[in-house]
């Protein structure tokens, strides 16, 4: 995830995904709540749901580890299983198991983060058990512990539906056919959801990722500037991580964004230089349900 003048924004990382930099929880001095004594489930099961919250874009919810309640954002833009603060990782006294590099979309800056664990993670009833916790390598300015990717839900239908602020976790669950309309195939893009995309004339792939909270579609300033628009483009930010800092512009589209047939809500668009792929954010959500099928790689996308 980047920051963008107080926004978030993810970007790739070795592991050929966008990684999220991390949400700090408790400000410097505040007090740790004591852990809570929490039951493990004895058995899952096949449906859950799970009560959420939307915090300027993210998707958050409440899940516990050794006991500790925790606050997650959903991120179906990060590769990792699970993402904690090092606040947090500290907190909770977790081993360091090795260091892996990452590598920023823009400038291809690296950093070094650790990995820890392994933790039992519970959401709802379910158990997740013997996962591995990446540390986040920055702060990113919301009052979260860390992030939840979406290789940890690859066995259940996943619908985070932003109207009723609810996530629904279903065993036995999967999408129908898709039709064009509202349920759509995707390719996996080694762990994250790649769908196409068309504006006008202009055919190109795009990631879904929900923990990008700052735009709803973010493009390659080269893609950007083929497409059909109404006006001038505009600066309106820079975005800053470990690589460094790049301008953000804006502009509006003169034709529809269309998945399949399916029009999606998204009238704006942001672009940079250095992005390589287009990617589609939070913004683009509000309102919706969304629901996830990794095993059968489909994905429904239901606008207000």
């Amino acid at each position: 995830m980047l920051e963008v003048d107080g926004g978030i924004m993810n970007r790739r990382t070795l592991l050929a995904a966008s990684f999220a930099a991390g949400f700090p929880c408790n400000g410097a001095g505040a007090a740790v709540p004591p852990p809570l004594q929490v039951r493990r489930p004895d058995a899952t099961p096949d449906t859950i749901i799970v009560p959420a919250q939307i915090v300027r874009g993210a998707f958050v919810v409440e899940a516990r580890i050794a006991g500790h309640a925790l606050r997650f954002g959903i991120d179906t833009g990060v590769g990792a299983r699970v993402a904690l603060t090092p606040e947090t990782i500290a907190r909770l006294g977790l081993p360091k198991l090795r260091s892996e590099e990452l590598v920023s979309a823009v400038g291809q800056a690296t950093a070094v983060t650790s990995i820890h664990g392994p933790v039992d993670l519970i959401l709802g009833e379910a158990l997740f058990a013997g996962v591995d916790v990446y540390a986040t390598p920055a702060d990113l300015g919301l009052p979260l512990d860390g992030i939840l990717g979406l290789r940890l839900f690859q066995d259940w239908l996943l619908t985070m539906d932003y109207a009723a602020a609810s996530l629904r976790l279903s065993k036995a669950g999967r999408l129908p056919v898709a039709d064009g309309l509202d349920v759509h195939d995707f390719s996996p893009d080694q762990g994250l959801i790649l769908i196409e995309l068309r504006i006008g004339e202009a055919r190109f792939p795009a990631e879904l990722d929900t923990g990008n909270l700052r735009s709803g579609l973010l493009l390659p300033q080269s893609l950007a500037m083929r497409l059909p628009r109404r006006g001038a483009p505009g600066k309106i930010g820079t975005i800053r991580n470990f690589a460094g800092a790049t301008d953000l512009y804006e502009l509006k589209l003169d034709a529809p964004v269309m998945l399949d047939r399916q029009r999606l809500p998204i009238v704006w668009a942001d672009y940079i230089a250095d992005q390589t792929v287009a990617n589609i954010g939070a913004e683009s959500m509000k309102g919706c349900v969304l629901t996830i099928d990794l095993r059968s790689r489909r994905l429904r996308w239901k606008t207000p």
